[in-house]
């Protein structure tokens, strides 16, 4: 299982490509899955997976991806991120 900072690094990485400037026409897709459940059911669920999801909603979007989000969000993270509600 990763651990929120090696995640982070992981997702930092994955997005490097998206910072370059290019001149040709490519277009980049972000997929964010939020998901409390493990399908391990020995694991305890998550309790803020909505809150990463919209955070890297947020980023994505940020990047210049077209961004897709699958997760259910709480009252609070829907009005703290409007467009990823």
């Amino acid at each position: 299982m990763l651990t929120r900072p090696i995640l982070l690094l992981f997702v930092m990485l994955l997005t490097l490509p998206l910072r370059a400037e290019t001149t040709d026409s490519v277009e980049r897709f972000a997929l964010i899955i939020g998901a409390n459940k493990s399908v391990d059911e020995e694991l305890k669920p998550l309790k803020y997976a909505d809150d990463d999801a919209a955070r890297y909603f947020d980023l994505m979007q940020t990047l210049g991806a077209r961004t897709y989000l699958l997760a259910r969000l709480d009252d609070n993270t829907a009005r703290l991120h409007p467009e990823a509600s």
